[in-house]
């Protein structure tokens, strides 16, 4: 825990352009450009744990930047290729031990606007954490990201999942693609989903729990729907469709809908240049 606070926090979340604000132990405060947050939760886990992100599914923009700062010489270790304090003496030149693959880690993401008072961001951001501790994927516990955006409107948006769903590597992929995906596209599949998966539970409006309602299979109407728009408005290959779907099935449909919905903000927040914190 020592050697990760120490010699690999800091280092991280400088080379995604964001400020460390505390490292001590297993615990990180730090602020991001929002689009480049997801991206430092990954790294941030993976080099806790002491995986090279080229062997454990991360997007190139994750692999570029670890690679630039450190070495894994073998599971659960690594070895530093810049100085961590004021120079390169600094610079620990023998591998150091971290908390392995079996160790796990949980991560909360708050995105506010950049003038939102900043002690309601840091504990949207703790409760996301609280919401990623308690994902649980196919018994497992853990090892999960929650993402939740505070629009100014008042209104919030939140998604959870575990880093080894492959759900994050659809969030980098729509990112890569985001200039066709801009605009409207998220914005009609969702008008057109919405109805699918809403439901009434004790006389309140309310989202499915599981993908099956009834006979329905509302994840086959979901995928159908996904690649019929992105053939209406992209250029985009069905099998992009297919691929994300089975991916995000995983998630249940409130979640799958967040999902959307923080992406189409983010979208939107690239497109207008409008500064936001994370």
């Amino acid at each position: 825990l020592g050697n990760f606070s120490l010699y690999c926090a800091r280092q991280i979340v400088e080379a995604f352009d964001g400020q460390l604000i505390y490292a001590g132990g297993d615990d990180v405060l730090a602020m991001l450009p929002a689009p480049k947050a997801v991206d430092c939760a990954i790294a941030l886990q993976l080099v806790f744990r002491g995986l090279d992100p080229a062997h454990n599914g991360a997007s190139r923009a994750v692999q570029e930047k670890i690679a630039e700062l450190f070495d894994f010489p073998a599971p659960g270790f690594i070895r530093c290729k810049q100085g961590t304090g004021k120079g390169d003496h600094c610079r620990p030149n023998w591998p150091l031990m971290v908390m392995g693959p079996k160790s796990t880690a949980s991560v909360g993401i708050a995105i506010g606007h950049v003038r939102s008072p900043m002690q309601d961001v840091i504990q949207a951001a703790r409760e996301a954490e609280h919401a990623a501790k308690e994902v649980k994927e196919n018994g497992i516990e853990k090892g999960a990201l929650a993402l939740r955006i505070l629009k100014r409107s008042g209104e919030s948006v939140e998604f959870a999942t575990r880093f080894d769903s492959g759900v994050l590597g659809v969030w980098s992929e729509i990112a890569f693609h985001g200039d066709q995906l801009k605009g409207r596209f998220i914005y009609r599949f969702l008008q057109k989903l919405r109805p699918v998966l809403a439901t009434v539970a004790d006389g309140r409006a309310a989202w499915c729990k599981t993908w099956h309602n009834g006979d329905i299979d509302l994840h086959l109407i979901a995928t159908e729907e996904l690649k019929h728009s992105l053939k209406q408005q992209t250029d985009l290959k069905r099998e992009d469709a297919e691929r994300w779907a089975a991916v995000l099935q995983s998630l249940d449909p409130k979640n799958f809908l967040h999902f959307w919905m923080a992406r189409a903000f983010l979208n939107r927040l690239d497109s207008t240049g409008k500064e936001t914190d994370s």
